[in-house]
């Protein structure tokens, strides 16, 4: 899916974002590429996405906690898509979520909004 860019947003969560994002490589449909922004963890959780070893998952972090609202307009920087998913590192997806269904890139506001995510148009 290549106009949707996906992000996930972490900071000190090891225990938790291989969940997440082993719930997004396992979509029925896998989005061409996954961004970890990441806010100055101090745990292991460079190393448990490197363990995943997917090369669609690109891994960012800062030098120091800038907070979680510094860290969602990070998003902005990275995004060259025509529209943006961003989900925390605690986040797990259903294989069938309805965005990723629709492999023709018709993607609907209308949904996200029903779904509660984040979007925004570019």
């Amino acid at each position: 899916i290549q106009d949707i860019d996906v992000f996930v947003l972490s900071c000190n969560r090891g225990d938790m974002i291989g969940v997440t994002l082993q719930s997004l490589l396992n979509q029925t449909v896998v989005p061409a590429k996954i961004t970890v922004l990441d806010n100055a963890s101090t745990d292991n959780t460079e190393e448990v996405i490197a363990s995943l070893g997917s090369d669609i998952i690109e891994f960012s972090t800062l030098p120091e906690n800038n907070g979680a609202a510094h860290n969602f307009k990070r998003t902005q920087e990275f995004t060259k898509g025509k529209y943006v998913l961003a989900f925390h590192d605690d986040d797990q997806l259903h294989p069938e979520y309805p965005l990723f269904l629709d492999v023709k890139g018709a993607f609907h506001p209308e949904d996200a909004r029903a779904l509660g995510l984040h979007y925004w148009r570019l």
